[in-house]
């Protein structure tokens, strides 16, 4: 049922909805002649028109306000965005999602049943591919890369604020909130889109978008609270993220989070009040990571924040680098938004807290000079007479000792340059997981076992982050030089390990001895620098996507940088055809192999 009377100057005419607001008393000579602003919603529908009213009657009002404030200071603000309420600004991102998913519905609703099956398939992989990167941008909104003006939310906060002439500054936390709330409104509109092309149904990102309810927008946490805030201490929802089933974490990016938790932790309290946390608080918490020695716990032990921060100054210790201090800040914030996502906050106070880097991210990556990987590939074991022995596997108890070849040694490098694959991930493969998709050879990183691998507690794989999980197709170098033929040798002999020489570490790792053995042997060849290890072999393969022209998508989803398990059927993202064909181009053609 209608319901005009709740909302001041929603009024409708000849069933068209329009919003009429008398000009304030105050301001009548600045819009003499004119005594009301009267804007037309352009829709007959009274929910859409509920909708469209919040951002026009927020427009109205913030017009008033900013010829107010011009009139009493002489001139008109610098930076318009400040006197903005959050009702105001969220109400302009929700108006940006609801006209992009009116125009979305109207291009779309009458012509999907006409698409072929590839248009329809093209269009589904590409909504897939930007629900996942809009859905990264959320969830990191904190990181380094926050200023980003090719985000999304960027993007979209540039456009309104230009539309509606409203000048601001984009350095300030008020610019951060407001690219926030578009970010959260595009991940609404793509989610919305993906779902409405797949025929599922639609379940609201976040509480702005909560169907049904728009006459009940005012009440969310980001505007005036009302009782809408869900009570939590920090120390519970630092615990409630970790635990959250739907970005999973391994035991490595879980380890991350530690420190920075337990500094903000030290700050406010465990028991505080996790919507009670200010912007001064998690600036107490910044200064406390800029003033921790580099590694710590290895040289301190396991002691307090404050006993590790004067030990190291007593002792004169390194810091930490400002890309650690950063990560922390990301962590921290990546906590505090998943408090805003879920209702907990009103708004993340450690947004754009990031360190200025000197040092360009172009200079930190180091991957290996051609002439090093030259060298890697004609030492050791790729330098013995008889290469051929690591090509077919032996059970070690058939041979003597001596006669034992490191399997490992010989293939996990070249797996790394032809794959991009991270040590850990190639170190814990199971002869289950190089498996044919469409008859193409694919490399399954994954942490499922199949029935016959019959594995123990001590074999538990483990990966990075949830999108670690990917496919990866069996570069054309890697087949030339024998991978396939060594892993139906493996098969053969009935080991369920890719790479049995390969034993777990302490840390409960499979890379752990292997990146000693590697970086031992970088130094007896004479090419170890501080800034390479077994990981520029990673750098080497981002660097040969690059120069292939790899699509950004193609790149992060082969790369274990977003979201998304591949299959060959539609609905599962990029085919596995098409990764196929990307990776075939990635080629270094001054590394000398032929000889392997």
């Amino acid at each position: 049922m209608e319901d005009l009377a709740k909302f001041p100057g929603l009024k409708r005419r000849k069933d068209t909805f329009y919003v009429r607001v008398r000009v304030p008393k105050d301001l009548l000579s600045l819009y003499a002649p004119t005594k009301e602003i009267t804007k037309s919603l352009n829709t007959k529908s009274y929910s859409d028109a509920v909708l469209k009213y919040k951002s026009e009657y927020a427009s109205i009002h913030a017009d008033f306000e900013i010829k107010r404030k011009s009139a009493k200071n002489g001139k008109p603000p610098t930076d318009m965005l400040q006197e903005l309420s959050d009702e105001t600004l969220i109400s302009f991102a929700q108006d940006w999602c609801e006209t992009a998913w009116d125009k979305a519905v109207t291009n779309h609703a009458s012509q999907k049943s006409s698409y072929s099956k590839e248009e329809h398939d093209e269009i589904r992989s590409n909504l897939f591919m930007e629900t996942l990167q809009a859905s990264d941008e959320v969830k990191n909104i904190g990181n380094p890369y926050n200023g980003s003006s090719q985000w999304s939310g960027s993007v979209i906060a540039d456009e309104i604020l230009k539309h509606k002439n409203i000048t601001c500054n984009k350095g300030t936390e008020r610019y951060s909130f407001f690219r926030l709330l578009c970010s959260q409104a595009h991940l609404e509109y793509t989610t919305r889109h993906l779902n409405f092309w797949d025929g599922a149904k639609h379940k609201p990102t976040s509480p702005m978008f909560i169907k049904g309810k728009a006459q009940q927008y005012h009440t969310i946490p980001v505007m005036h609270g009302h009782g809408a805030i869900k009570p939590i201490t920090i120390a519970k929802l630092y615990e409630e993220h970790m635990n959250n089933p739907s970005a999973e974490k391994g035991d490595s990016a879980r380890k991350n989070y530690i420190i920075p938790m337990r500094i903000l932790m030290h700050v406010v309290g465990k028991n505080k009040n996790a919507h009670e946390i200010t912007r001064e608080d998690c600036k107490k918490a910044r200064e406390l990571m800029m003033g921790l020695p580099s590694n710590y716990k290895k040289k301190l032990g396991d002691v307090d924040i404050p006993t590790a921060i004067k030990k190291g100054k007593e002792q004169g210790l390194e810091l930490a680098t400002v890309g650690t201090v950063n990560g922390y800040l990301q962590k921290m914030s990546s906590v505090l938004n998943f408090g805003l996502v879920e209702g907990y906050i009103y708004k993340n106070p450690a947004i754009d807290l990031q360190l200025k880097d000197k040092q360009s991210a172009k200079d930190k990556r180091h991957p290996f000079s051609t002439k090093v990987l030259n060298v890697i590939f004609s030492s050791g074991v790729y330098s013995e007479s008889d290469i051929s022995i690591y090509k077919n596997y032996q059970p070690p108890a058939k041979l003597k000792k001596a006669e034992r070849a490191h399997y490992s040694r010989f293939w996990v490098p070249l797996i790394a340059l032809y794959s991009g694959m991270r040590l850990n991930e190639i170190c814990q493969l199971n002869v289950s997981d190089i498996q044919y998709k469409n008859g193409i050879a694919v490399l399954n990183v994954r942490t499922e076992f199949d029935e016959e691998d019959g594995v123990a507690n001590s074999e538990l794989k483990k990966l990075k982050t949830e999108q670690s999980n990917r496919i990866v197709p069996v570069h054309p170098m890697l087949k030339k030089i024998g991978l396939l033929e060594y892993v139906e040798s493996v098969k053969k002999a009935g080991v369920f390990k890719l790479f049995p020489d390969v034993k777990v570490a302490t840390t409960g790792y499979h890379s752990g001895n292997f990146s000693k053995y590697f970086s031992r042997h970088l130094k007896a060849i004479g090419v170890k620098t501080d800034k390479t290890s077994f990981h520029s072999f990673r750098h080497n393969f981002r660097d040969a996507e690059r120069e292939a022209e790899m699509p950004e998508h193609i790149s992060q989803q082969l790369g274990g940088w977003t979201t998304g398990k591949t299959d060959a059927n539609y609905g599962s993202g990029v085919k596995i055809e098409t990764l196929s064909k990307w990776m075939d181009k990635i080629d270094y053609p001054e590394v000398a192999l032929d000889k392997l």
